[in-house]
C-alpha cells in the first residue's frame, strides 16, 4: 500500500542517516498517505506537517529538517528559550539577532561594549540584538541580561535578614555568565555598598576575560565622575577595567518611544 511504502521510505531514510525513529513512528502499523516520498528532509517534513501529520514524522527526520512537529523553526524556538533563560525582556526577544560583534565578543581577548546615548535611542534594543546574535551562534552559552537597578535591588534583598538567597551566589551567576548585558548603568545615585558590588562584578569579569555589554545614558567618563562622588579610588578602578576591555559607542537620534 502507498502508506506502507511511505513508511518504508522514511525508515530507510532514517537508517541511512543514522537517525532514530521515535516510539510512535516505530509502533504505527501505517502512516497517512501524503504527497512526496522522496526529496530533502525539509521537503518531506513540510509535506507531512501541511497535511496535519507532523506527529507521525520520526524525530530524527524532524531534527534533520530543523523544524518542530508544529512546523516552527527549531533554531528560532531554541533561541527564544535561551533568551528567556538569559532574562532578556520580553519586549526585546523578537529583535533580529545581530552577529556583527560575535568575533570580538569571542576573541581570545574579548571586547565588550559601553553603549551610551540619551533616553530612547535604542541602546537596550541593540544590546539585546548582540546578545541574541551571540546566543544564535553558541547553543551552549550561558548568557545573562540584568539592569543595574535590578541587580542591586536583588542583592540588597538577599542581604536582608531571613532571606534564603545567598548574595554571593547571586552575584556569581552574573560574574560567570559567558556574556552579560548590564543595562541602564548609572541610572541612580549609588551608595558606597552599591559601588563596591559593581566593582566586584566588573573586576571578576575583567579578570576572567568574560565580555560585558553595558548600556547607559552616561558616557564612561561621566559614569566615572558619578562613582567618584562615592569613592574616587573605586571609580578609577572600575572605569579603567571597563575602558580597557570595551569599545565605547554612542547611540544618537531622538527618543524612539515617543510617537510623533
Amino acid at each position: 500500500m502507498a502508506s506502507e511504502a511511505l513508511r518504508d521510505a522514511m525508515a530507510r531514510f532514517a537508517r541511512a542517516k543514522g537517525l532514530p525513529m521515535d516510539g510512535a513512528a516505530q509502533r504505527s502499523p501505517r502512516l497517512p498517505v501524503y504527497g512526496p516520498t522522496h526529496g530533502t528532509a525539509a521537503q518531506i517534513v513540510a509535506a507531512e506537517i501541511e497535511r496535519g501529520h507532523g506527529d507521525m514524522v520520526p524525530s530524527g527526520l524532524l531534527e534533520m529538517a530543523g523544524v518542530t512537529r508544529a512546523g516552527a523553526d527549531a533554531a528560532a524556538e531554541r533561541l527564544a528559550r535561551a533568551a528567556a533563560r538569559a532574562g532578556v525582556p520580553e519586549a526585546f526577544r523578537s529583535v533580529a539577532p545581530d552577529c556583527s560583534r560575535n568575533a570580538l565578543l569571542g576573541a581570545a581577548e574579548p571586547r565588550g561594549v559601553w553603549v551610551s546615548g540619551t533616553v530612547g535611542t535604542g541602546k537596550t534594543r541593540q544590546a539585546c540584538a548582540w546578545l541574541l546574535g551571540w546566543l544564535s551562534a553558541h547553543d551552549d552559552a550561558a548568557a545573562a541580561f540584568v539592569t543595574e537597578a535590578d541587580m542591586l535591588g536583588r542583592l540588597h534583598g538577599a542581604m536582608a535578614r531571613g532571606s534564603a538567597t545567598d548574595p554571593d551566589a547571586l552575584l556569581a551567576a552574573w560574574e560567570l555568565a559567558d556574556l552579560l548585558v548590564l543595562d541602564d548603568v548609572g541610572q541612580g545615585r549609588p551608595g558606597q555598598w552599591d559601588a563596591s558590588q559593581v566593582f566586584r562584578l566588573v573586576d571578576a569579569r575583567w579578570r576572567s576575560m568574560r565580555p560585558t555589554i553595558f548600556t547607559s545614558n552616561l558616557t564612561l567618563p561621566e559614569w566615572g565622575q558619578r562613582l567618584a562622588q562615592v569613592c574616587e579610588s573605586t571609580a578609577r578602578a572600575v572605569v579603567s577595567r571597563v575602558a580597557g576591555s570595551c569599545d565605547q559607542l554612542v547611540c544618537g537620534g531622538i527618543d524612539r518611544r515617543i510617537r510623533r
